[in-house]
């Protein structure tokens, strides 16, 4: 664990890693949902952007 990140923080760093390379999260989108999700303020709604953003990135590659 670095010494200027919380365990929540360590964490959350991991998980939103797997969610990226699983492909379930767009990568230019990790830094904001790491401070979200960190600090509590993740809602569903937010959790349903980031899945759709990542749908239609799927679906409409550029």
């Amino acid at each position: 664990m670095s010494d200027n990140q919380t365990p929540c923080e360590e964490v959350t760093i991991k998980a939103v890693h797997r969610l990226v390379a699983s492909g379930l999260i767009r990568s230019e989108r990790e830094a904001g949902l790491i401070e979200k999700l960190a600090s509590g303020r993740m809602t569903a709604d937010d959790w349903k952007v980031q899945l759709e953003v990542a749908a239609d990135a799927e679906e409409n590659p550029q």
